[in-house]
């Protein structure tokens, strides 16, 4: 576990000094640390055994030696789906022969864009140091698993900024971009009219449309009404989710008694259960945190409404991967917004005191979902770390 913890900590202090340096325009040095930041993840993932991961024997070291025995038409042309992963492949295989290239690309393709989306925000860039440890502690050892998806979600993550700014033609090239690292990626295209949903003011409504343009400005108007009731409605949904699994159940098997109480007893015997309450628990403290000082942060930024709401979802769909293993997929194109929205967030705090007690409830819940999840419970196999 050293190896993962010492990468982190170093990770995060590199972007904490790169981040002053792009604050006081020291751009030499800003892109100095930043380098050094994006390289350390990167050559951990490279120098892994393939022990070190659930699905590094599949769609790691197979893929790698199939693509060396394969043409690159049957390869990667002739495939129906995904095909830049299998490009990816085939490139580091025949140019490197190495497999450790192809996962440092591979890690590359992940992390850059969630650290250049982190260092994006001039507001809150100060604090993408914390949305990296958020991002290290909850969501990278997926990035050492799920290679393919993870890839794609940071695709979508990246692309998130094209939603702030209305450039739907260019999110959904990027949504279509992803898609071709892993399918599930089309689901990003609901972010777009999720946002708006949750974001829009009667400001922006009015503004908008004309008062003749009835059809959009009745259906904006209730959208805006309704929308800021989600986040209340989503976190009552996962306080219920959490102690109700079983009475759920029973009403789903009503209407199919094979899928929904098969999948619901294998998961329970598998611990899933206790480990989706204990990351609940994780998470409803700092959703509380947010919503005791909701009008405040609310009346401030649209992102970091949106940023938050998508992060609620995400406990839920989580949750509900007791039910449909495809909905933990799908949760973590939300879950991905977690750090941006701990930045956000911290950034927003005015008080000096106030903020210090936050980043250490923060850091301390993500060492702690950590050694649940991935320590304690073994999600993703990457513990302990070999090197290759």
């Amino acid at each position: 576990m050293a190896p993962y913890i010492v990468c982190f900590v170093l990770t995060c202090t590199t972007t904490f000094i790169s981040s002053y340096y792009k604050k006081h325009g020291r751009r030499v040095e800003f892109c100095f640390f930043s380098l050094i930041s994006i390289l350390l993840p990167c050559l951990l993932a490279a120098l892994r055994a393939n022990t070190v991961g659930t699905d590094m024997l599949i769609y790691g070291e197979r893929l790698f030696n199939a693509s060396l025995k394969t043409s690159f038409y049957d390869f990667v042309i002739n495939r129906d789906k995904e095909w830049l992963y299998y490009f990816l492949v085939y490139i580091s295989s025949h140019v490197f022969e190495d497999i450790r290239f192809q996962y440092f690309f591979i890690e590359l393709l992940t992390f850059a864009p969630i650290y250049l989306t982190l260092m994006r925000d001039k507001e809150s860039n100060r604090y993408a140091w914390l949305g990296l440890w958020v991002y290290f502690f909850w969501l990278f050892p997926y990035s050492l698993n799920l290679m393919r998806q993870s890839i794609a979600i940071s695709i979508i993550f990246w692309a998130f900024k094209y939603v702030d700014h209305k450039c739907l033609k260019k999110y959904v090239i990027c949504v279509l971009i992803a898609s071709m690292f892993h399918v599930t990626a089309l689901i990003g295209i609901i972010i777009y009219p999720l946002y708006y949903i949750v974001t829009y003011s009667k400001e922006n409504i009015d503004n908008r449309y004309s008062l003749s343009d009835n059809k959009n400005v009745r259906f904006w108007r209730i959208a805006q009404k309704y929308g800021r009731y989600i986040p209340w409605l989503v976190a009552a949904l996962a306080v219920v989710l959490l102690f109700q699994y079983s009475q759920l159940v029973s009403i789903l098997n009503y209407f199919d008694s094979e899928s929904f109480g098969t999948y619901y007893e294998n998961m329970s015997h598998k611990t899933s259960l206790p480990i989706i309450r204990n990351y609940v628990l994780i998470a409803l403290p700092i959703f509380a945190l947010y919503l005791l000082n909701r009008k405040y942060y609310e009346n401030s930024d649209k992102q970091l409404r949106a940023c938050f709401t998508f992060s609620l979802i995400s406990v839920i769909l989580y949750q509900a991967a007791m039910i449909s293993s495809q909905t933990y997929r799908i949760s973590l194109y939300l879950h991905i917004f977690w750090p941006l929205f701990i930045a956000k967030y911290i950034a927003k705090t005015k008080s000096a005191k106030t903020r210090f007690l936050y980043i250490c409830l923060v850091m301390i819940l993500s060492v702690l979902f950590w050694y649940i999840f991935f320590v304690k419970s073994g999600w993703c196999e990457i513990i302990p770390y070999v090197m290759r």
